[in-house]
């Protein structure tokens, strides 16, 4: 079990708090500027932070980052330009154990990156050295990985490759995973968990289903591909009404049109379902005060899908 709840002040003023099991990757969701490089890096033990930090009950945050055991991997990948790619892998070889063949040869195989073992560091592109600084950390088989978009070099379909490599190392070796990423597509396909950070600050952490279903907070919500729509939140695909803190009512979008300067979605049940008493059907979602074009663009986003009776979009209560 890997707990944290850690502060920084490049962060918000409230600790980020994790809670992971061993075998699980944790995805950390984000824009550019987020703090999820901070994080990491406080995690990691090159950034001074408050706060705990415990591996099964030990405490790391006061440990030196030389002897915490995990491996970080940068954004920008650090490869040794004499070295093959072979030998990269095997000096990164754990405390008490010979560096040697043994496990490489899989290991390139896996990323695929079998082809280059005899290649040095220094004619390695971009997305080759990234994929090698990846099966050094694998490598070294420590319980913590901590990854700083890992693979952002690397082409889509081989990205897919090493994270179902990478998702597959965790689960054998009952490690547990931290990887930043700007793609919430492989965030909802290969995390556990996923911690959302928006301007230093935590706006939620659950699985990415739970996430995407009920966004926490409006920072989380336009994350995750939602739109505010005057007092509403929507979502192509979904449908949500919160009439009042805790309340949750699913519908589908019936139509989008246009009012005055704006535009009025109806929300209906969604289909097969039957309200409870407690629910008030149609609801109303106001878009006051969206410029002409971007209500024809809601109009057709929203009212079209809606005409194949599927839930169309997401609105949610501020």
């Amino acid at each position: 079990m890997l707990t944290a709840e850690v502060a920084h002040p490049r962060l918000g003023p409230d600790p980020i708090r994790i809670r992971m099991d061993a075998g699980s990757l944790l995805g950390v969701y984000g824009p550019s500027g987020a703090g999820k490089t901070t994080w990491l890096r406080v995690l990691a033990g090159f950034l001074t932070g408050t706060g705990t930090l415990s591996l099964d009950g030990r405490e790391l945050l006061a440990t030196a980052a030389g002897l915490r055991p995990l491996v970080y991997v940068p954004q920008a990948p650090s490869v040794f330009p004499h070295l093959t790619v072979a030998q990269q892998v095997q000096a990164s070889a754990p405390a008490g154990r010979r560096p040697g063949p043994e496990g490489t040869e899989e290991l390139l195989a896996a990323l695929d990156i079998a082809a280059l073992a005899g290649r040095r560091g220094r004619s390695l592109s971009g997305g080759q050295a990234q994929r090698v600084v990846l099966a050094r950390a694998l490598y070294r088989e420590a319980p913590i990985l901590l990854l700083d978009e890992p693979l952002s070099a690397v082409d889509a379909d081989t990205r897919r490759r090493c994270l179902g490599v990478l998702r597959a190392w965790a689960h054998r070796r009952q490690a547990h995973v931290i990887w930043a990423s700007h793609d919430w597509s492989e965030m909802e396909r290969w995390a556990d968990a996923v911690l959302l950070l928006d301007g230093g600050r935590m706006e939620g952490q659950g699985t990415p289903a739970d996430l995407q279903r009920e966004p926490p907070t409006g920072p989380a919500a336009r994350l995750l591909g939602y739109r505010p729509f005057g007092a509403w939140w929507l979502h192509p695909g979904r449908a949500h009404w919160s009439p009042r803190p805790g309340a949750a009512v699913r519908g589908a979008v019936a139509a989008v049109h246009p009012q005055g300067f704006g535009w009025r979605a109806t929300l209906m049940p969604p289909p097969g379902t039957a309200p409870s008493p407690e629910e008030e059907w149609p609801v109303e979602a106001d878009g006051l005060g969206l410029p002409p074009a971007v209500g024809a663009v809601v109009s057709v986003w929203f009212a079209v899908p809606a005409l194949a009776a599927e839930p169309a979009a997401r609105a949610e209560a501020p």
